[in-house]
């Protein structure tokens, strides 16, 4: 099962090992719950090797790169810095495993967190939080988390907002780089699902902050949530095996990502439930808005490809977004970069009437 699921892994995934931990193991323990042991569950020690091997053998060879390994265990600091530097051996590109740095606590209900396990929250001593569902967070408070990584070519490690700021401030420039042996037009789709996928993280991330921080939330903002995770899964849907196995496809995936894109701006087809419970009989540009994160990260992909557009499709709607077909010119740019409420109605209305 495990297998399984490790071979539908994708560049930037996150994966989560919920285990037991000691300061000086290179080992992790999980508990097999057994009724023929006198305690009801049977511990198994995981090395940190096993653990790479496993990890090399399952996860596809093009997602062996800008993977996230979280380890939910006290003090596994040891086994991280080793199965870190297992993995690199095992040829893994910028990857990084993340551990606690102390005793780690499971608290209250489920994580908000972008993963489909539905995992608990965790703590640490430091920040136990008592009877409270809420664990302490800020950045005013230490670092309970370390970082060891690749990502500079070499295993080193940071503390774990130092890792994140200087390593993973935005992933969606990437264009496949280290899959290896893409087309332009594959690359192309590559960049175009980054953009997509991660457009809406902050979108999705400031909704999940004011829920675990009990923050009033309106019943419209869970609906506007629902709906903004339903089209970051629907681009998902196009997965990296089909966009390398399939070269010939580049327009269809080009065509499935604007179907989608076109059916979410005019809440159609799977959204259309979701209109009728935000009551609102048009989409909103506000500077914060779903519509307004997506339509940023469309600018930001024209103007990264420039006249390098490789699909017909994607050069008919640059077309019909600005009104000509040259991308290079200080007016696109500036289009692009979408400041104003008035270019963003413009771009609305040209992406919801746009002819597929």
């Amino acid at each position: 099962m495990v297998k399984a699921a490790l071979n539908q892994a994708e560049p930037f995934t996150r994966i989560y090992i919920d285990a037991h931990g000691q300061p000086d193991d290179d080992y992790l323990t999980q508990f097999i719950y057994s009724p023929e042991e006198p305690s009801g569950k049977f511990p198994v020690k995981v090395t940190a090797e096993q653990m790479a091997d496993l990890l090399a053998r399952a996860v596809p060879s093009y997602a062996q790169n800008n993977l996230q390994i979280k380890l939910l265990a006290c003090h596994p600091g040891t086994f991280a810095r080793h199965l870190m530097k297992k993995l690199h051996q095992h040829g893994f590109k910028r990857t990084s495993v993340i551990s606690y740095d102390e005793v780690s606590i499971e608290i209250g209900g489920k994580k908000l967190s972008k993963n489909q396990f539905a995992l608990r929250d965790f703590t640490t001593e430091s920040r136990d939080c008592g009877y409270s569902l809420t664990p302490k967070r800020g950045k005013h408070l230490e670092d309970i988390k370390t970082a060891f990584h690749n990502y500079d070519g070499i295993v080193s490690s940071l503390p774990s907002r130092a890792f994140k700021a200087q390593y993973l401030t935005d992933f969606s420039c990437d264009s496949g780089g280290d899959i290896g042996n893409l087309t332009l037009a594959q690359s192309e789709v590559v960049l175009l699902k980054n953009k997509l996928m991660q457009s809406l993280n902050g979108y999705i991330d400031s909704y999940k902050e004011r829920v675990a921080h009990c923050f009033g939330t309106l019943v419209a903002d869970s609906y506007g949530f629902r709906k903004a995770e339903t089209f970051v899964e629907q681009i998902l849907l196009i997965d990296t095996k089909s966009i390398i196995d399939h070269s010939d496809q580049t327009e269809r995936f080009i065509q499935q990502m604007l179907r989608e894109l076109k059916n979410f701006v005019n809440q159609t087809g799977r959204y259309s439930a979701f209109k009728s419970c935000l009551h609102q009989a048009q989409v909103s540009t506000d500077d914060d808005s779903a519509v307004t994160c997506i339509l940023r990260a469309i600018g930001e992909f024209y103007v990264l490809q420039g006249e390098a557009i490789q699909s017909e499709q994607l050069k008919k709607f640059s077309s019909q977004l600005i009104g000509s077909d040259n991308l290079e010119t200080q007016a696109a740019r500036l289009f692009f970069e979408f400041k104003t409420k008035e270019n963003r109605d413009q771009a609305l209305a040209q992406t919801q009437s746009f002819e597929l």
